[in-house]
Order: structure tokens, then sequence, then C-alpha cells
């Protein structure tokens, strides 16, 4: 019997990537439009990510590679309940082959506090929103400004104060001197 000891140095193997890795199936209708766009069918599909939707039926699974994506979702006719569900099961569909499968988070747009929605909403304006990192707040805010220069939208602080918005107070400076 051999015995050998790493110490503190030894790792620990996931054996499930163990296993020989296998192509995904690509689905015959893609392979179809593939070739009638004059493309090769890949022999073996690589670096293989998806991303996920929310439909009325449930989550939307998308797979893509490079050159073409399509819809795992209906291809498997399984719609998970939620993003936690689809999560699992992707992530065992990937195993079946042997691979991991990289998901594609779109970053989603800022909003802004419930109030400045609700204004917003209301149609109301705030000179504060020419600094916002919000798009549809400094959109808003944008629209109403009324200098000919736009100069209001590149500092952020109202220049003629006639706009149809709520206004933030001067700051007044007094000096020492007076």
């Amino acid at each position: 019997m051999l015995l050998f000891c790493m110490g503190a140095t030894a790792e620990i193997h996931d054996l499930r990537r163990a296993r020989k890795r296998q192509p995904v199936p690509i689905p015959a209708d893609a392979c179809k439009i593939i070739s009638y766009l004059g493309g090769d069918v890949p022999a073996t599909v690589t670096n293989v990510r998806f991303r996920l939707t929310t439909l009325r039926k449930g989550v939307e699974i998308m797979l893509s590679v490079p050159g073409f994506s399509w819809n795992l979702s209906h291809t498997e006719n399984y719609w998970p309940a939620s993003f936690k569900e689809a999560r699992r099961w992707i992530a065992a569909y990937a195993a079946r082959y042997g691979q991991t499968f990289e998901e594609v988070v779109r970053p989603r747009s800022p909003v802004g506090s419930r109030a400045d929605r609700a204004l917003l909403k209301a149609g109301g304006c705030k000179e504060e929103w020419l600094r916002s990192d919000v798009p549809a707040l400094f959109g808003e805010a944008a629209v109403r400004c009324q200098h000919a220069g736009a100069y209001c939208m590149s500092d952020g602080f109202c220049r003629l104060g006639g706009c149809d918005m709520v206004m933030e107070p001067q700051q007044v400076t007094v000096d020492e001197d007076d």
C-alpha cells in the first residue's frame, strides 16, 4: 500500500468535472438554419452561456455559443417557476454532458427612490434630477431644461430658474470682509 501525504496543500477535486466532456446537442432546427445561412455546424460546442428571462409560462432559458443561440426551454418543453429552480436545472443539464455553463446577467438599470418615482409618475420634476444616475429621472429633467446652451445638464444646476421643476434653495456665500 502506497500512501501520499500532501499536508496543507492537498486539493479537493470535483469528481463531477472528471467525467468525459461531451458536446451539447444542438437542436436540428438550429442546424438547418445555420446550414441554410452558409455556416458550418460545429462538431463540438464550447463556451456555452445561458441567460434567464421571465415570461408568463415561467422562466425562459436561452443557451448561446459563439455564432448562434437557441431557446432551451422551448426545446426541452420545460419552463421553471423561478430563477433558482432554473439555475439548478441548467446545472444538472450541463452536468449530463460533463460541462458547466456560464450565466450572462445583464446589469439592471438603477431606479429612483419611491418618492422620486411617485413625483415622476404625477408629472413633477426636481432640479436635483439633473445630477441623477437614474436614466428616467435625468431624462425628464433634461427635457424640461430651458437653457439654450443646455449648461444645466453639464453641471447639474438650473441656470434660468424658469424651468418647470422644483428648484433647490440657493446657497448664499457670505464673505467675512463685508
